[in-house]
């Protein structure tokens, strides 16, 4: 379930980032990236303009933006299905638990 004081990331056919509560979130959380401009899908402050970009995605074929790959490959080392087992390795690299 989606928490009340929760942005959500919507990765369905397309990326985009519905930030209700980014004045708050912001305050509370912070984050590693700037939201306003550094997003790598639609962002939406509102309910309507959530609605408008699907309206577009969809217009488009839900083909996004270049610029919304090429952010995400700089931002992620990483963007394949591979994360949990990257982790349980270097976790036993650690030899912790021997």
């Amino acid at each position: 379930s989606i928490g009340k004081d929760s942005s959500v990331m919507l990765h369905l056919a397309m990326k985009a980032f519905y930030q209700f509560d980014y004045d708050l979130y912001n305050k509370v959380h912070g984050s590693y990236i700037n939201m306003e401009k550094d997003l790598f899908g639609y962002r939406s402050l509102t309910m309507d303009k959530l609605l408008d970009d699907f309206e577009n995605a969809i217009k488009n074929n839900f083909k996004q933006p270049k610029e919304f790959d090429e952010m995400r490959e700089s931002t992620f080392a990483f963007t394949d299905k591979n994360n949990s087992s990257r982790i349980v390795l270097e976790i036993k690299k650690m030899k912790i638990f021997d």
